[in-house]
């Protein structure tokens, strides 16, 4: 929409309004200055998740490689990082402020993706360890139901390629590895 009022201005013999148009449409297709990989579906996820780690006070370090031509479908890369997020997020909520943090590490290779969550969470003396893992109601939102179908639908998908989903609990750490076969 924006070349073609470039167009018009043009032949309108307007040459400030085409200039104008012109700059409208560089700045509206110009990448992202901080994307966080190539995948535009992923990077636009991981954006939001970011985003909502900064409204949380959660240090959030990302080191993701997902080129934007990977075998695996855009609805399963968002709802494995998806999944991998929330998660991560809700354990946080478990810790004081000065203590939250989420590492993600995602990448290609020899043939498989592996994606990597490590957060902070609650120990196995914390309240919430002793309760089983339930978090008080107001650490998620009113999130309670559907907390836990997460893991199960990322085992399914990436079990669907050939894959492994591993989660272990150390201390105040918390990791989740995800890693599924490529097609090629």
């Amino acid at each position: 929409a924006q070349l073609a009022r470039v167009e018009e201005a043009l032949a309108a013999g307007d040459s400030a309004a085409a200039c104008a148009r012109v700059a409208d449409a560089e700045r509206m297709m110009r990448a992202p200055r901080d994307r966080r990989c190539q995948h535009p579906v992923v990077d636009a996820l991981l954006a939001a998740k970011a985003a909502w780690c900064a409204r949380e006070r959660i240090r959030i370090k990302m080191d993701a490689t997902v080129p934007d031509d990977l075998s695996t479908p855009d609805v399963e890369l968002c709802a494995l990082f998806a999944n991998a997020l929330d998660n991560a997020v809700h354990a946080c909520f478990e810790v004081p402020e000065d203590k939250r943090w989420i590492r993600v590490k995602a990448h290609p290779a020899h043939g498989h993706f592996l994606l990597e969550v490590e957060n902070s969470c609650a120990t196995e003396g914390d309240d919430v360890a002793r309760r089983g893992g339930e978090a008080p109601r107001r650490a998620h939102d009113g999130l309670l139901s559907r907390h836990g179908h997460g893991l199960s639908i990322m085992r399914e998908i990436v079990e669907r390629h050939d894959g492994e989903l591993v989660c272990q609990r150390e201390g105040g750490t918390f990791r989740l590895s995800a890693i599924w076969r490529l097609e090629m």
